[in-house]
């Protein structure tokens, strides 16, 4: 049974940083409570096409090394999911490039690269054009949810980012198209989803985390503090973007969505949904293993 659906409005001010519905967003780039910095899409863009790109720096802009990593480093990514679900329709799909495996670790593709591209074919039931028809449709207002497991100056995290888009522009039929059942996940309730509340939104303008990045008399400290000058040139350098489910936007929210996964984004979880049964670090995050 769908609520009731009211279109996402997401205000963005002509600014170079702007923080709206709980995001920090600067020079287009979203800071999430992780390494990773979102390039695209924005938040509450309305999507369609052949495909959804989502586009991440994991990196943090810099701030920590390119993978693979020192397995001894104090700070380093585990793994990167992501999940595309709605409260509205029941929906929780499992995002992947069409060419890997649905449990593929984002952070294997495209070696040597600081950004990475998840290219999603659109499953078939949304297939259509326009607002949602009726109360059946699949169509309409989802969250982008991004899980990081991550270790940061020799502590383990989990957090969950939430990036909120509408499913509202032309997606065409196409034999490719996987079946939405294929890729569908139970959807957990708000209470019952994992993420760390003590991370808030890390390397934003004006955060002044530090990040170990080595050991011994070779460690190398990055303070967010001393590139905030260069911060332009950096945001600059990649194309950002956003929306979200969890841990989202500077985090001050108690509850994803409003009322979704971790702290969230401050939209109202009848508009956008929290995910369905995820990976958590014990399951290695990306194998949709039930909580």
């Amino acid at each position: 049974m769908r609520f009731s659906y009211a279109p996402l409005a997401v205000a963005l001010l002509a600014q170079n940083t702007v923080a709206t519905q709980n995001f920090t967003i600067s020079n287009g780039q979203i800071f999430t409570p992780g390494f990773v910095v979102v390039d695209s899409p924005q938040p509450g863009t309305p999507m369609g096409g052949e495909t959804i790109q989502v586009a991440i720096d994991v990196t943090a802009d810099g701030k920590l090394p390119q993978p693979p990593y020192d397995e001894s480093s104090p700070s380093l990514i585990y793994n990167i999911s992501m999940f595309m679900f709605s409260y509205e329709t029941g929906r929780n799909f499992s995002m992947a490039n069409s060419s890997e495996a649905l449990d593929a670790n984002i952070l294997n593709q495209e070696p040597g690269s600081t950004v990475k591209h998840v290219n999603f074919l659109w499953p078939d039931c949304l297939v259509g054009d326009g607002q949602p028809s009726d109360t059946s449709s699949d169509r309409g207002a989802y969250n982008i949810s991004i899980l990081q497991f991550f270790r940061l100056n020799n502590k383990n995290h989990y957090t969950i980012f939430n990036l909120p888009i509408s499913v509202t522009n032309s997606i065409p039929k196409n034999s490719a198209r996987p079946s939405c059942d294929s890729i569908n996940n139970p959807l957990l309730s708000p209470n019952e989803t994992i993420s760390d509340p003590t991370i808030k939104t890390l390397f934003g303008p004006g955060d002044s985390t530090t990040v170990i990045t080595s050991t011994g008399n070779d460690a190398k400290s990055n303070n967010n503090n001393d590139n905030n000058n260069n911060s332009s040139d950096n945001n600059n350098s990649n194309n950002n973007s956003q929306g979200g489910n969890g841990n989202s936007g500077s985090g001050e929210s108690d509850n994803t969505n409003g009322n979704g996964n971790g702290n969230g984004n401050g939209n109202d979880a009848n508009e956008l949904g929290t995910p369905k049964t995820q990976a958590t670090p014990e399951n290695g995050l990306g194998s949709g293993a039930p909580v």
